[in-house]
């Protein structure tokens, strides 16, 4: 089957019932990504090439740092750091060219009370060079290329399995940042009587797994109030994380046991 290899880690996803599959499914493959690149990546000149002018973004730069040895992150980011500090030693001469023959920037606002943007100033053009170097992810790009890849999978999965369309529709919904890629690629990808049946159910996961979270939050407050002390937690005990994470994605681990 054409989509097979992408199918088994959709349906993998999904499986584990968890607030958002496409959640897990971006963990998966920023691990993956994160150890191939420090990996046989390490010695490869078009991926040290890649890396040295794109860069990491802090999430993935995190991620990097936390695997063992550090020692490949350190050969990556030793190449990175040169090229960066040549872009910025390049932006910022003529910084110091123009403050030497007229008025500075802080000059300009004292005197016109704004900075008046001109796309042509030597300040301009200087943090625009530099901003592009905090704009660019080696990683991210990878990844929201796989993502592309099995939110596609999914639609199809949907229109095509019957089964898959019941796991999807008995699941917990998506996190906000991946339902507003759903939104974006079903728009584009789906028509005709899918589009209308798969937009039918996701607009019911989301309405009732939205409400399931509120409720067991509101569960959570109520049990720091002593007349709620001797009930019993429910399914409320990492009420709080999942909240989170169905709000900006995954962001902290679920911690059934921390219910300060």
């Amino acid at each position: 089957m054409k989509y097979q290899l992408e199918t088994i880690p959709v349906w993998d996803a999904f499986e584990k019932q968890g607030e958002c599959p496409l959640c897990d499914l971006q963990d998966a493959s920023d691990a993956s990504y994160v150890e191939a690149s420090l990996g046989g990546a390490v010695v490869e000149s078009d991926y040290r090439i890649e890396s040295n002018e794109k860069g990491y973004c802090s999430r993935h730069l995190v991620k990097l740092y936390e695997h063992r040895p550090r020692l490949g992150l350190a050969y990556i980011l030793h190449t990175h750091l040169a090229e960066t500090t040549k872009v910025i030693d390049s932006a910022m001469k003529p910084l110091a060219s123009s403050s030497k023959s007229g008025k500075g920037l802080f000059s300009r606002i004292l005197s016109d009370g704004k900075d008046d943007g001109d796309s042509a100033s030597p300040q301009s053009s200087s943090e625009k060079a530099i901003r592009k170097r905090t704009e660019t992810c080696v990683l991210c790009e990878k990844t929201d290329t796989a993502m592309k890849r099995y939110i596609y999978t999914v639609f199809h999965l949907f229109k095509t399995d019957e089964e898959f369309r019941d796991i999807f529709c008995t699941s917990k919904g998506f996190c906000v940042p991946h339902l507003v890629d759903i939104l974006d690629m079903g728009t584009k990808h789906l028509s005709g009587q899918s589009k209308t049946d798969f937009f039918t159910e996701l607009t019911r996961l989301q309405s009732e797994n939205f409400t399931r979270l509120g409720d067991e939050l509101q569960w959570f407050t109520k049990k720091h109030d002593y007349r709620y002390k001797d009930e019993d937690w429910k399914t409320s005990r990492d009420a709080l994380p999942r909240v989170i994470n169905k709000l900006r994605g995954n962001t902290v681990p679920p911690d059934k046991n921390n219910n300060e």
